[in-house]
């Protein structure tokens, strides 16, 4: 009688141990099954897009436009600037990215936007001018120009834009003024030639230059334009006695000449004098 119910202890036991295999073995299947089984297309399309921050986009942004993709920046500025209206770099570098694309109406109103949130930023209103500038719209960049030196007197690159602006405006006198408060007084006729020959007005450049000669007759920029001018010219030439029509206003010294000034080259490939290397608007 003991043997047998050790017998059947021992069989109860063997079918309990082999249930709970069974179990075992299915529970692994069924693991393994979930593992390589595919969501159907209705899961990946009503799957939430994860929500990016702005700062994100952002950062985005700026790698995108070190690349020179300009689309592509403005679209991540675009999504920062919605995801946080109040952030005003966003604004502004969209501002500087539709600038670069010749979208300048929506330029001008991003960086109308970041100055509402920040005006007393000297270097938005100097972006905002040089979106107008660039769009020929010269009186409103002086506008722009103008609010930036309010704020910062001493923020050259725009001063040297505010010089361009006029200049731009035929007011070659008032130009060089504003040139010859950041550069000396040679250099600054010099840039109002340099712009009027952007102009294709070639008669009042020659009238510059020989303005700056008159001032350093031995100002080789100057010489080599007007040698440009004429090709025959090979040898420094005599200046001009006085002030030459279309710029009557005296110039006043500027800094010294190892100055150099990072203004803006807003129009095709027009180079002001002492190295102004930025093509672009401040940061």
């Amino acid at each position: 009688m003991n043997s047998m119910r050790i017998t059947i202890l021992a069989f109860a036991m063997l079918m309990l141990g082999a249930g709970c295999s069974g179990d075992m073995s299915r529970k692994w299947a069924e693991l393994f099954d979930r593992s390589d089984r595919k969501p159907d297309d209705s899961q990946i399309k009503d799957a939430p897009d994860p929500e990016i921050a702005p700062e994100t986009h952002y950062a985005s942004g700026l790698m995108l436009e070190r690349q020179g993709n300009f689309v592509g920046a403005a679209r991540q500025f675009d999504l920062a600037a919605k995801g946080d209206p109040k952030l005003v770099d966003a604004h502004n570098r969209l501002g500087m990215a539709y600038t670069r694309l010749g979208s300048f109406g929506p330029a001008e109103t991003s960086f109308r936007r970041a100055i509402e949130l920040e005006p007393d930023a000297p270097a938005l209103h100097n972006n905002l001018g040089f979106c107008l500038l660039t769009a020929a719209d010269y009186k409103g960049a002086e506008t722009a120009f103008r609010s930036a030196l309010e704020l910062a007197p001493d923020f050259e690159r725009a001063r040297m834009n505010l010089g361009i602006a006029l200049a731009r405006q035929r007011r070659l006198g008032d130009a060089a003024v504003e040139f010859s408060r950041v550069v000396p007084a040679e250099a600054a006729y010099y840039n109002v030639g340099v712009v009027c020959m952007d102009m294709n007005d070639t008669r009042q450049a020659e009238r510059a230059f020989r303005e700056a000669l008159a001032v350093k007759p031995d100002y080789e920029p100057a010489i080599n334009r007007l040698a440009s001018l004429d090709g025959r010219r090979t040898t420094p030439v005599a200046p001009t006695p006085g002030h030459s029509p279309g710029i009557a206003r005296p110039v006043t010294p500027g800094q010294p000449a190892h100055v150099t000034v990072r203004a803006n080259r807003p129009i095709g490939e027009m180079k002001l004098a002492a190295d102004p290397n930025a093509d672009s608007p401040s940061p």
